[in-house]
């Protein structure tokens, strides 16, 4: 599991890339992970986002529930 922080608004919020983000996205592709991410950097390269930011989403209700756990 990786942390890290990302500010929106002046607001910080934790991010974590765990194994429920990883499941999320094995889940969105059939090929597995690797694909899923080639798949999503393809589609921000075409400026569509939606799956950037349901990652980037994903990863923030992570954080929050590893704050939360940890007593962040």
């Amino acid at each position: 599991m990786r942390t890290g922080k990302i500010t929106i608004a002046g607001k910080a919020y934790i991010l974590c890339f765990s194994t429920m983000v990883v499941k999320w996205l094995e889940e969105e592709n059939e090929e597995g992970f690797d694909k899923a991410l080639e798949q999503m950097y393809e589609e921000a390269s075409e400026g569509k986002l939606s799956k950037l930011f349901s990652v980037l989403a994903m990863m923030m209700r992570a954080g929050d529930m590893y704050a939360k756990a940890t007593g962040i």
